[in-house]
């Protein structure tokens, strides 16, 4: 287990409201458009991960997979199984010494899909840990946080964040809040994913041979030469992505409540929220980030860089989906003939080893699970006019 004992005022909950319920802590810890202000260090344990939500304390800093480097699109592939069935074409002949035939039925192939990435998109952003408490500002009544391993449970002004629990908190297109349909993860889980079936694409062509015979009854062991489908389908695999298990509360407070806040938090501060009120006066969406998942900014990665895959859409439960290429063979079995090769028996199927390419479907998704929320980022116009709390 990694210790981290920060607060993740990255927040899950969008208001219209201004209540808090208290000063902000020093350990909390925001994502912050460009860079860490004074008073303010990057997160490191986080870093190159995204964040899943816990309700349980004891379980926060846990981690998966290794972090990720400055925009990398990390990729994964599966183990997939081909199977296809040749057709019976008779010859008059015995069984024996000649395989050159392939027999008729079901052939087999095992095989590896192509590396191919989740089709997530991402984004990078600073997770920034205040060094000190501001005891002048305040967060929003529904405003997400997170809580490091030494928190068992949430302090006073929060409740436990129960939508979140298992899902990762991920920008919104607009005010709708948005959970995803794939179940929350449990404890550490390495959500597996697979690919039933393939495009319908896939097919292996044979090779003709002949006999010095005649087609006809009654040996029915080898198979027509032709071409034949393949059914491909890909085994499960994870995605190989990381991320970092961090207690999730939202600010407690009235929603309804439109009272002033006596601070603010600093220029570039981003959070998320849950409130179906919308972002406080002076904040608005960041709709540029909708649909993509957020990511601590690795070591030495560029803050603030969109990478990956094409977003969520907007209010899409569904979310992303990826496919893989598919190359791979398959060996026939062969058919015993007691005949050779000549004339005039013509048309079947010669035993070998036959390849196909394709991919696998476009329907199947990574299966992360994500809480769609609005990000709140201080609007142009409060910014130029100086205004700085939530009112």
């Amino acid at each position: 287990m990694q210790t981290l004992t920060v607060f993740i005022a990255a927040a899950g909950a969008l208001l219209a409201a201004t209540p808090s319920a208290g000063s902000v802590p020093a350990g909390t810890a925001l994502f912050f458009e460009q860079g860490c202000p004074d008073g303010w260090i990057r997160e490191p344990l986080s870093a190159g991960r995204m964040i899943v939500s816990v309700t349980n304390g004891t379980r926060g800093g846990f981690t998966i997979h290794q972090a990720l480097s400055d925009q990398e699109v990390r990729t994964h592939s599966h183990q997939s199984l081909a199977v296809t069935s040749l057709a019976t074409k008779s010859v008059s002949g015995v069984d024996g010494s000649d395989h050159s035939a392939a027999a008729h039925g079901a052939q087999h192939g095992a095989n590896a899909t192509a590396a191919s990435a989740a089709g997530l998109g991402f984004v990078q952003l600073p997770l920034c840990v205040a060094v000190t408490a501001l005891p002048n500002a305040t967060l929003p009544a529904g405003a997400a946080a997170f809580f490091g391993p030494d928190t068992f449970s949430c302090p006073a002004g929060f409740d436990p964040l129960a939508d979140a629990a298992g899902r990762i908190l991920t920008p919104a297109h607009d005010l709708q809040i948005t959970k995803s349909d794939s179940l929350p993860l449990g404890d550490q889980e390495d959500r597996l994913h697979s690919h039933p079936t393939d495009n319908g694409r896939c097919a292996i062509n044979t090779q003709a041979t002949d006999f010095e015979g005649i087609g006809g009854c009654c040996n029915d062991s080898p198979s027509a030469d032709g071409t034949y489908p393949v059914s491909v389908s890909a085994g499960p695999a994870s995605t190989g992505l990381p991320y970092i298990q961090l207690l999730t509360c939202g600010a407690a407070g009235d929603e309804q409540s439109h009272g002033a806040s006596q601070g603010s938090l600093p220029d570039g501060a981003l959070f998320f929220s849950t409130s179906e009120l919308g972002c406080p006066a002076g904040w608005e969406v960041f709709d540029e980030l909708g649909g993509r998942f957020p990511v601590s900014t690795p070591v030495g990665g560029t803050d603030g860089s969109v990478f990956g895959g094409e977003p969520i859409a907007r209010a899409s439960a569904a979310g992303t989906t990826h496919a893989h290429d598919l190359h791979g063979s398959i060996v026939t079995s062969p058919a015993g003939i007691e005949l050779v090769h000549g004339c005039c028996a013509k048309g079947y199927a010669e035993s070998g080893v036959y390849e196909y390419a394709c991919a696998t479907d476009d329907t199947q998704g990574s299966g992360l699970p994500y809480l769609m929320t609005p990000l709140c980022r201080r609007s142009p116009a409060a910014a130029a006019t100086g205004l700085r709390g939530f009112a």
